[in-house]
């Protein structure tokens, strides 16, 4: 009667009884670690790449807030493709991009309040010349 009533096999009460008569009724689901986990030397790897990159903070508004750029000339994609290169056992692109964003998330764009006219100039003169000269770099670097 109650297995017709609750519409279940002798297997499913017969195996209550036996973990419960044994004592384990504990429920072992989740206790394995999933197959695809990222193990803690490939992360660590990952974000060492990751912070291997310039980053920069806004000129402008560095008061305000404390957030990092990247170069707005690289992109997620390239960055992977460095580290492609850099490694043998390299992971998957998804896996890449879920530690950027977790631990990193900088944006890769120019800050539209971050332009400054001494900065474009210090920028302009460096190029037209063929080596920047130590009292150029050394202004630039009080300016900043």
């Amino acid at each position: 009667m109650y297995t017709k009533t609750l519409r279940i096999s002798t297997k499913r009460v017969n195996t209550a009884l036996v973990k419960k008569a044994a004592g384990d009724m504990d429920d072992k689901r989740g206790c394995k670690e999933p197959a695809n986990k990222l193990s803690a030397k490939k992360r660590k790897e990952v974000v060492q790449h990751i912070a291997s990159f310039p980053q920069y903070k806004s000129h402008y508004t560095r008061a305000e807030s404390q957030r990092k750029f990247l170069h707005p000339d690289l992109s997620l994609a390239k960055m992977y493709e460095f580290y492609k290169d850099s490694t043998a056992q390299p992971v998957s692109l998804a896996m890449y991009k879920k530690v950027f964003y977790r631990d990193f998330n900088l944006p890769f764009k120019q800050v539209k309040k971050d332009t400054c006219k001494t900065c474009d100039a210090f920028k302009v003169l460096s190029k037209t010349r063929d080596k920047a000269t130590e009292d150029l770099q050394a202004a630039k670097r009080e300016h900043v």
